[in-house]
């Protein structure tokens, strides 16, 4: 058989039809497209880095919204679904997929939003439920924890590093500072802590505060301008608006099922 020289051409086109004109030639596989390095004069090379950096987040995208649909609306799939290659597209159908691909797109965005809500609520459910058990002690004091006094009195709310009575108490405070006039009341009291109110004279702060921190007096990590009872309350309403949030962003985001062939094809 004889060998022949292989032979150059040179396509001139629109460039709207550069896609379709490269597909169609490649899928004819009569054709080895070849880059050329060196422009020639009067014609200049189109810049594709930012139209990869487009379809690299694109492929990104996709993809998280797939794992998204996985989670949420898993597929069905039989015992040999895993042995099953790449679906193989219809060079035909290439133009519909492309036509469709921003609706696609978009849709990709509003699942991979809607993940973020469920993620972002997610994590306020536990800084509630963190905030409630540190709150818990707290709920018979009709103060707010963040009160530090009146003209005459100085009052310190916080927790001591172990556990204490009256009597115990009383005699710590009397040894840290036998000039303190103070009173107090203890909320809760376990082998590890003691949540506490004490009240001092202002003329007193520096005094009281000073003993106080000698024996590991901590303010409270939940601070609030509300009694604990109403914080409380606050935070439970605020959590179950987060439940119904993120059941409504799941409930959406299964609506889009029926869009996962579409978006693996994109």
């Amino acid at each position: 058989m004889a060998k022949l020289k292989m032979k150059s051409v040179r396509i001139i086109a629109l460039r709207q039809d550069r896609k379709r004109l490269l597909e169609h030639l490649q899928n004819s596989a009569l054709v080895q497209i070849k880059k050329n390095e060196n422009s020639e004069k009067g014609f200049s090379k189109i810049d594709m880095n930012s139209q990869m950096q487009v379809f690299e987040r694109n492929v990104t995208l996709t993809q998280q919204a797939l794992n998204v649909l996985d989670e949420l609306a898993p597929q069905k799939k039989g015992m040999l679904s895993s042995l099953a290659g790449r679906k193989i597209i219809d060079p035909d159908e290439i133009g519909v997929i492309a036509a469709d691909a921003g609706r696609v797109i978009n849709v990709c965005n509003r699942i991979t939003e809607l993940n973020k809500i469920r993620a972002d609520n997610a994590a306020e459910q536990i800084r509630i439920r963190t905030a409630l058990a540190q709150l818990e002690p707290w709920q018979n004091l009709d103060i707010p924890l963040n009160t530090e006094g009146t003209k005459t009195t100085a009052v310190f709310i916080g927790t001591l590093p172990k556990g204490y009575t009256d009597v115990t108490l009383s005699e710590e405070l009397a040894k840290q500072n036998t000039e303190l006039i103070f009173n107090f009341e203890i909320q809760f009291s376990s082998k590890d802590m003691t949540c506490v109110v004490l009240f001092a004279p202002l003329a007193q702060k520096q005094q009281a505060e000073e003993a106080l921190r000698n024996i590991g007096f901590a303010k409270p990590m939940t601070q609030t301008s509300h009694t604990p009872k109403v914080k409380a309350e606050r935070l439970r309403e605020k959590s179950v608006l987060l439940t119904k949030q993120s059941k409504a962003a799941e409930d959406e985001i299964i609506s889009y099922a029926d869009m996962r062939e579409k978006i693996c094809n994109t």
